[in-house]
C-alpha cells in the first residue's frame, strides 16, 4: 500500500483530504501539521507522494521543499496554494513539480488529478522541486528569503525580498551575472538551502524573477546546443565522436513585429507618460517584450492618457491594427473610468474584454490623486495586451500589473 504524506497546518484541510482519499484510493495517509513533523515522517517512513502547503508555522513549505530536493529528490510533490494561475501551473510542472492543488479545495480539482499515476512515478526520476520551481513559488507567494545553492563545489546566494530579486552572489560575480550563473546550474546533485531573511539588502538586480527564468532557459538551451555541437558530456569532457555530424539547427521563428511610433516626424526617444514624467523608450521595449513569452500573445501597446500610442509590437504574422485597437481601448477605458467614479467604486484599473476570438486586457496606471486626470510629475499611462486564448490569462493579468508598476517606479 502506498504512503501519501499530507502536510498542512489547517486541520480541516488534512481531514478533507483524508476523507476524500478514503473514498477514492487504497492509500495509507500520513499527516503532518508543519514541515518539521513532515521531516520526521520522511526519515522514518517510506513516502510515495508528498502533498504540502507552502505557508505553515515552525518549518514552512519552502523549507520542506528544500529538504526534499536535497534528500528525497525522487519523491513526487503536489503543492497546495491559494494563489496560482494556469501559466504558473504549467511552468512549475515543467520545471519539476508534479501538480498543484488550489485552495480552497474542491472535489472537482481533486478529481482532475490522477494520484495513482503521480505516486507511481518510476524510481530515479527527479520529480521534486528544482531551483527554477523554487523561484517561481517565491515570486508567487511574495516570500522574503535567502537561497543558498550548491553545485559541483560551487556556492551561490540569491537574495529576495517579498518575492523580488534583490541581489545574487557567487564567486567573483555579483548582481545579474551571478543570478544568471546560479540559475543555469542544472546538475541533479544541486542542493538548495533556505533562510527566512534577506541577508543582503543592497539592490543590484532590477529585473523580475520571470525575466530571469525566461532568459536563463534560453541560456541553458544555448549551452546544451553548444555541448551537442562540441560533443562534450555534462562535466565538459570531450566524448569520442561516435555519432554522425548533426544536421544544422533550423532557423528560429521570426521575432515579434515591433513598431516604434513616430511623433512630429521624429523617433520617440522618451515617452511622455503624464505631464513632467518621462521614460526612455528602450525601457518600455524591454518590459513590454516580456509579454511575448505568454502563451497566446498576439500584441501589446503602451499609450499616453490621451490615447496616443508610444510603443507597440505584435506576434509574427499578426494582422492586428494595433494603433486603431489602442485608440478604441483607450476610449473604452476612459468611459469605464468615468462610470466607475460616478458609481462611487473608485478608479478603474483593469478591463478584461472577452470576444469570440481574443482576450483584451486594458490596464491604467495613474499615480495621481485624481482618478481620471493627469497630475504633474505623476505617472499616468495605459497598457493594452491582446491574447488569442485564455491559457495564460491569469498570468497575463499579474504581469500587466507588475510591468506597469515597474515602469512607474522608474520615474
Amino acid at each position: 500500500m502506498k504512503n501519501i504524506l499530507i502536510t498542512d497546518d489547517e486541520e480541516s484541510i488534512r481531514i478533507t483530504l483524508l476523507e476524500w482519499f478514503a473514498t477514492k484510493y487504497d492509500f495509507n495517509i500520513l499527516m503532518a501539521e508543519n514541515g518539521k513533523e513532515a521531516v520526521k515522517i520522511l526519515k522514518s517512513e517510506t513516502v510515495d507522494l508528498l502533498i504540502s502547503d507552502l505557508n505553515m508555522p515552525k518549518m514552512d513549505g519552502f523549507e520542506l521543499l528544500a529538504f526534499m530536493n536535497n534528500n528525497f529528490p525522487s519523491i513526487p510533490i503536489v503543492i497546495m496554494t491559494a494563489f496560482v494561475t494556469p501559466e504558473i501551473k504549467q511552468k512549475v510542472k515543467d520545471l519539476g513539480a508534479a501538480q498543484f492543488l488550489e485552495k480552497p479545495l474542491n472535489f472537482e480539482t481533486l478529481e482532475a488529478i490522477n494520484f495513482e499515476k503521480i505516486s507511481g512515478s518510476s524510481s530515479g526520476q527527479v520529480m521534486g522541486i528544482s531551483l527554477q520551481s523554487f523561484l517561481q513559488l517565491i515570486d508567487m507567494e511574495h516570500k522574503t528569503c535567502t537561497l543558498t545553492v550548491k553545485s559541483k563545489g560551487k556556492t551561490g546566494y540569491i537574495y529576495l525580498d517579498k518575492g523580488e530579486l534583490i541581489n545574487a552572489v557567487t564567486g567573483d560575480l555579483e548582481g545579474p551575472d551571478a543570478a544568471y550563473e546560479i540559475v543555469c546550474w542544472t546538475d541533479e546533485d544541486l542542493k538548495i538551502e533556505i533562510d527566512k531573511t534577506c541577508k543582503n539588502q543592497e539592490r543590484k538586480i532590477e529585473f523580475t524573477i520571470m525575466s530571469l527564468l525566461m532568459e536563463s532557459a534560453r541560456m541553458i538551451d544555448e549551452i546544451n546546443q553548444k555541448k551537442s555541437e562540441l560533443n562534450v558530456d555534462e562535466d565538459g569532457e570531450v566524448k569520442k565522436d561516435t555519432a554522425p555530424t548533426p544536421e544544422p539547427p533550423t532557423e528560429p521563428p521570426p521575432p515579434p513585429v515591433e513598431k516604434a511610433v513616430i511623433q512630429n516626424n521624429t523617433p520617440v526617444a522618451t515617452a511622455e507618460l503624464g505631464s513632467g514624467t518621462e521614460l526612455d523608450l528602450g525601457e518600455i521595449q524591454n518590459k513590454l517584450k516580456e509579454f511575448a513569452n505568454i502563451d497566446g500573445f498576439a500584441g501589446a501597446s503602451l499609450t499616453t492618457p490621451a490615447g496616443e500610442p508610444l510603443y507597440m509590437f505584435s506576434a509574427s504574422g499578426s494582422d492586428l491594427d494595433l494603433e486603431s485597437i489602442s485608440i478604441s481601448c483607450n476610449n473604452i477605458l476612459l468611459n469605464t473610468q468615468k462610470a466607475s467614479v460616478d458609481m462611487g467604486a473608485g478608479k478603474s484599473r483593469l478591463i478584461h474584454i472577452e470576444t469570440e476570438q481574443k482576450h483584451i486586457l486594458i490596464r491604467c496606471l495613474n499615480k495621481g490623486s485624481d482618478p481620471i486626470k493627469t497630475e504633474p510629475g505623476k505617472a499616468h499611462f495605459h497598457l493594452v495586451l491582446i491574447l488569442s486564448n485564455a491559457n495564460s490569462l491569469g498570468m497575463a493579468k499579474i504581469m500587466t500589473g507588475k510591468i506597469m508598476e515597474t515602469l512607474a517606479g522608474k520615474r
